[in-house]
């Protein structure tokens, strides 16, 4: 398995967005099963009191899929003598663009909540020809929440406990995460 990952992204504080760029590249085990995802990201914060705020974003993604078949031996091609039915009926390559959007609402200091979905459109990602294999939405819902544990006379936390969570669930699988960290 070899993946490789690039990822930058800049606030324009002046106009509450934010823009990033992402290529992310991945080829797994011997059969040469290959993912590549270039897209772009927006967000904006907007600004509800002085001290809370909600950032909304989205990123749209195109996505080119493969595998190198001259490493794959189906039982077919044995019994016809090295021509496969099943591989002809196999695309070599698909492409198809992803989209996700997601928000999240906090207070800079104390704590956050948000949610978002990924693979919106519901992209067909099949190698097999004429086959609809749609991706499914994955919802994640994140949340945390920091607590003071020292602040000097100015009321600048220099010790806090932050309490963090994700929940994920796609189709039939969910996943929860709980975790907490201190620092000083």
């Amino acid at each position: 398995f070899v993946t490789q990952s690039v990822a930058y992204d800049h606030n324009l504080t002046d106009k509450n967005s934010g823009l990033g760029v992402l290529l992310l590249k991945d080829k797994a085990g011997s059969l040469g099963l290959k993912f590549t995802s270039v897209g772009g990201a927006y967000s904006y914060a907007l600004n509800i009191t002085r001290k809370h705020r909600i950032r909304m974003g989205v990123r749209c993604s195109y996505v080119w899929r493969g595998i190198d078949y001259d490493h794959l031996r189906f039982g077919d091609q044995i019994a016809n003598g090295g021509l496969s039915i099943s591989q002809q009926r196999m695309d070599e390559n698909v492409a198809y663009p992803d989209v996700s959007a997601g928000m999240v609402f906090f207070n800079q200091e104390e704590y956050w909540l948000g949610a978002s979905v990924d693979h919106i459109n519901r992209p067909n990602q099949s190698l097999v020809y004429q086959e609809d294999t749609r991706l499914p939405h994955k919802v994640s819902v994140h949340g945390g929440y920091n607590i003071a544990l020292k602040k000097t006379v100015k009321k600048v936390v220099y010790s806090k406990l932050t309490v963090a969570s994700i929940y994920k669930f796609q189709q039939q699988w969910d996943q929860l995460d709980v975790g907490a960290y201190w620092t000083h």
